[in-house]
């Protein structure tokens, strides 16, 4: 069975999911999920728990020996057969981007199902607080939406690898979210399911292989929800690097 290398991230705290995850991934380090009973950002706590857990992995990347990590959310799922999927994730880890969207929804990053973050990003964002966060009320400023507005705001280089959604599966990329994989998995119905869908996949791929472009650039966009926390977050890093020269937003 076909394996990578790469280190990876793996935001959950299942045994049998880590064990699932690992025979595909070895190099496996797994990031405990954030359950809060008080918040301190606007969002929800359940966004604000998935925000911190983010933010906890891209505080480990600087431990590991690796110019780029894989970072997984619990409920991934390979949206190709698995050979592909971690030869695109394989050949993605060579581009010079420092965010590579490997699942993802929609056209401006949204959904950190799966991407690739070079350690170099990971270092800039290690000034980040979820605390610096501060929405009104109804407003929401996600990982996904802050990740994106940083981009929108030429923080940093991205792109996406992109694989067309799959039936009962969200989003967009090799890796794509199975919502119903964090209560389901290893279930009998579901494996049988999960099988069936690959072999659809195996006949697919040999199309889109010749019709798809490789990777497609990130169409940018800032969310003015998370104009607060981006700001914050660059007063910060400016105060750490001066020789960064990017202004304000709105300045």
């Amino acid at each position: 069975m076909k394996t990578l290398s790469l280190p990876v991230f793996l935001l959950s705290n299942s045994s049998l999911v880590y064990h699932n995850t690992r025979k595909y991934f070895p190099n496996l380090y797994a990031v405990d999920p954030v359950y809060l009973e008080k918040g301190c950002s606007g969002n929800t706590l359940k966004q604000e728990g998935v925000f911190q857990a983010h933010t906890n992995a891209w505080k480990k990347i600087r431990e590991v020996n690796s110019s780029k990590v894989l970072i997984l959310e619990e409920d991934w799922q390979f949206a190709s057969t698995p050979s592909y999927a971690l030869s695109q994730i394989f050949k993605s880890s060579t581009l010079p981007d420092e965010y590579i969207a490997i699942g993802y929804c929609g056209n401006d990053m949204a959904c950190t199902q799966a991407y690739l973050m070079d350690i170099k990003l990971a270092e800039k964002l290690s000034c980040f607080d979820v605390c610096m966060i501060k929405t009104k009320k109804n407003e929401v400023c996600n990982v996904d939406w802050f990740l994106s507005s940083l981009y929108g705001a030429g923080f940093f280089k991205a792109r996406t690898v992109y694989y067309p959604n799959q039936v009962g599966l969200m989003g967009k990329g090799v890796i794509q979210q199975n919502q119903k994989k964090g209560r389901l998995m290893g279930k009998g119905v579901i494996q049988q399911n999960q099988k069936k869908g690959r072999l659809l996949e195996e006949v697919k791929e040999r199309r889109e292989r010749i019709t798809l472009n490789f990777t497609q650039p990130i169409k940018p966009f800032f969310h003015t929800e998370c104009l607060y926390a981006v700001n914050k977050f660059w007063s910060c890093y400016r105060m750490n690097n001066h020789s960064y020269s990017f202004p304000l937003v709105g300045s």
